[in-house]
Order: structure tokens, then C-alpha cells, then sequence
């Protein structure tokens, strides 16, 4: 079914896959899509899905708790996350973004790296964080955004996202319009 659709695929400016995905389409998927490919992961039972030996990730979203379970590393400050974001570079992710419950946001690219501390706001539902911080991250990867400016749209999109029962806070369009 996708290799019907890659021409289609491949005329889309990003690709979003999560690791629900089975481990053979993703593989497929890192070999023929020529658009940058973000990846979400998606749930401690699948997140090994999104690795091989063709791993060719532009941007990973991943939560403490999965990337522990990859890594085998605790994040428990900006050290462990900038170590955390180090691995999944060398596995062929060329963004990470690693967001840890309680501690705050680690972004790192190639060239740059950031940690921003967690916000206060009032945690109503965490379901949805991590979708949050992958629109924010697709929408300023095609704005041409720069890591401070991507950063900050993340930490707001997560900060807005937990504060709703929906899984996507309804206001997510304001912040990335503004």
C-alpha cells in the first residue's frame, strides 16, 4: 500500500510516522521517503520500532519514560537528557527532542542544544504532550524557526496541552499563528 502512495509521500514537505508503525514499513519508509521523516514514539511496548540499521530520522519526539527504555539512562536532569539525546543521534536521529514529566523539555540538533524547565502550569492530563510538541516541531521546522524559537513554541504547546482533557489543546493553532 505504500509503495503506491510514495510518489505522494514524497511531494509532502515532512513525513510524521510514530512507532505504532510495524517495524518493516518504518524500514521501508527510512529507505524511499526523500522528505524530512519526524518520528513520535508511541508507548514503551513499540518504541524499538523505530530503530535499525536504516534508522534516517530528521526529528524524534520521545518522553523520559521511553527513552529510559531505549537508552537504559534516567533522565534525571539536563546531563542524563543531553546523553539520552547523544544516542539517539548516533542511532540516526539528526533532532531529539526528549520531554520528561515534571523536569522540562531537551532539545538538541547537529550543531545546538537546550533545556527548558518545566512550566507551572496546572497539570489537568499529560495524554497529548508529546502530539503537541511534534506539531510544534513540524510547524518550525518548516517555518525555519532557530532552536530558541522552536523550543519556546514546544514548552507552550506542552504547557497549553496540559492543562485540557483533550488529548490536543483546541488553542494550539493560536500559539503557532502568534
Amino acid at each position: 500500500m505504500i509503495v503506491k502512495r510514495l510518489p505522494k509521500i514524497n511531494a509532502a514537505k515532512v513525513v510524521v510516522v510514530e512507532s505504532n508503525l510495524p517495524a518493516e514499513t518504518l524500514n521501508y519508509i527510512y529507505e524511499n521517503v526523500t522528505v524530512p521523516i519526524f518520528a513520535k514514539a508511541v508507548g514503551i511496548d513499540k518504541v524499538k520500532n523505530l530503530f535499525s540499521a536504516k534508522t534516517k530520522i530528521d526529528t524524534l519526539v520521545i518522553n523520559g519514560v521511553e527513552a529510559k527504555l531505549l537508552t537504559k539512562i534516567e533522565i534525571t536532569g539536563e546531563k542524563q537528557a543531553q546523553m539520552v539525546a547523544d544516542k539517539l543521534q548516533s542511532w540516526g536521529c539528526e533532532r531529539v527532542c526528549v520531554y520528561v514529566d515534571g523536569l522540562g523539555i531537551y532539545y538538541q540538533t547537529p550543531t545546538a542544544a537546550k533545556f527548558i524547565a518545566y512550566h507551572k502550569a496546572k497539570l489537568v492530563n499529560t495524554n497529548g504532550t508529546g502530539a503537541a510538541i511534534m506539531a510544534a516541531s513540524v510547524y518550525t521546522k518548516l517555518q525555519a524557526k532557530d532552536l530558541d524559537q522552536t523550543l519556546a513554541l514546544m514548552q507552550s504547546a506542552d504547557a497549553l496541552t496540559v492543562q485540557v482533557n483533550e488529548a490536543v489543546t483546541p488553542k494550539l493553532s493560536e500559539i503557532i499563528e502568534n
